[in-house]
């Protein structure tokens, strides 16, 4: 059934003088003391109170400033004992500094590290004894798929945890924000599948497959798992 059109109003085209004339009207009726100290009478407006309330919710819904979170996370979650999400997203420059000139996104680093031991977030001591590695990743904000390398795997981890940062041109990583721990998976081995009751079966078996299937690696630096 065809909505009733009586009740809606054509689009407003302005052009930029309107504009200015429609925000002088706006401040002198609701900050007069501060229009009366910034600026003299201006020019008439061809428009009603009415239609000058109409502009001001169509500037307000259109040009509504996007809301920014300041809070830096880094989510690390084991989908299989091979492979891990991870999602993250830095804060981005406040209001404070958004007159600046904008600066180019620096190449963020994001370390993975099997924490086997201690269930507080790796420290520069600590990471000298964990094994490692170091993937690239681009931008403040994404999410992505990494695949462990053998001698990750093979370390026995408990846990997985991450640090995202900058690496310097003298390869010293600086993280900005550290992950949560991510428990690795229960592997199955194949014998004791066929204990399994058979309504764990169709939630188990894609898994146990996707670990074993032959996958693109994320290649990168570490320093125990590069001497190995």
């Amino acid at each position: 059934m065809p909505l009733p059109t009586s009740n809606v109003r054509p689009r407003i085209a302005l052009s930029r003088q309107e504009m200015c004339i429609i925000s002088r009207n706006i401040s002198r009726d609701f900050s007069p003391r501060l229009f009366a100290s910034r600026a003299g009478r201006g020019a008439n407006s061809r428009f009603t109170p009415r239609e000058l309330l109409e502009i001001s919710r169509q500037i307000s819904r259109e040009y509504a400033p996007n809301k920014v979170s300041h809070q830096a996370r880094l989510v690390l979650l084991a989908v299989s004992p091979r492979r891990l999400h991870v999602y993250w997203h830095l804060a981005k420059r406040r209001l404070s500094e958004a007159s600046r000139p904008p600066e180019t996104a620096p190449a963020m680093t994001l370390r993975i590290y099997a924490d086997g031991k201690t269930l507080r977030a790796p420290t520069a001591e600590q990471a000298a004894g964990q094994p490692w590695f170091d993937v690239s990743v681009d931008g403040l904000d994404g999410q992505r798929d990494v695949w462990l390398p053998e001698a990750l795997v093979d370390a026995s981890a408990a846990r997985y945890r991450a640090a995202l940062g900058e690496m310097t041109g003298e390869q010293v990583f600086t993280p900005r924000v550290y992950s949560n721990a991510a428990p690795t998976p229960v592997t199955v081995a194949p014998e004791a599948r066929g204990e399994l009751p058979n309504a764990m079966l169709p939630f188990i078996m894609p898994a146990l497959n996707t670990a074993a299937s032959p996958g693109k690696t994320a290649s990168g630096q570490g320093k125990n798992l590069h001497d190995e």
